[in-house]
C-alpha cells in the first residue's frame, strides 16, 4: 500500500457503534458554524463602523 493511500485510509470517515449520531453532528458542524459567526461579526463591526462614519459625516456637512 503506498504511503498516500494509506493516510486516505486513515483519514476516510467510518461509523462506530459507540458514537452517537448527535454528537457527530455537532463535533463537525460546530466548529464551522463558529467559524463563521466570528467571520460575520467581523464583518458587522465593519458595517457598523462605516455606518458611523458616513452619519457623522452627514452631520458635519447639514451643520455647516
Amino acid at each position: 500500500m503506498t504511503e498516500a493511500k494509506a493516510r486516505k485510509d486513515v483519514t476516510k470517515d467510518t461509523w462506530r457503534g459507540d458514537l452517537q449520531p448527535e454528537g457527530a453532528v455537532c463535533a463537525r458542524t460546530i466548529p464551522v458554524l463558529e467559524a463563521e459567526a466570528a467571520q460575520l461579526e467581523e464583518t458587522l463591526a465593519r458595517v457598523i463602523e462605516f455606518v458611523h462614519f458616513w452619519d457623522e459625516s452627514l452631520n458635519q456637512i447639514y451643520q455647516a
